[in-house]
């Protein structure tokens, strides 16, 4: 029910999230495609992770921090393990 004050101006108090911040209903769904998303992300190869960045911003261009993270794990020489033998 729409509650009119003066000629046509309508009542916003009765509105369902008064609060301030975020939707408390969106807030678990935002979470939830956040740790997919990154999930997704982790999963690729460096080499990948570099094409989908040129995919999505063109080539060399944009994130130069995450580019220089990316590239600093592709000179990185792989760990062997090194576990001890009981």
């Amino acid at each position: 029910m729409n509650t009119l004050i003066g000629k046509h101006i309508k009542d916003n108090s009765r509105r369902k999230f008064t609060g301030g911040g975020p939707r408390p209903d969106r807030t678990e769904f935002k979470r939830t495609k956040g740790a997919e998303r990154d999930a997704k992300w982790r999963a690729l190869s460096p080499k990948e992770q570099l094409a989908e960045l040129d995919k999505r911003l063109g080539v060399g261009v944009g994130a130069v921090k995450q580019r220089k993270r990316i590239a600093a794990k592709m000179n990185q020489p792989k760990a062997e393990s090194r576990r001890v033998a009981a």
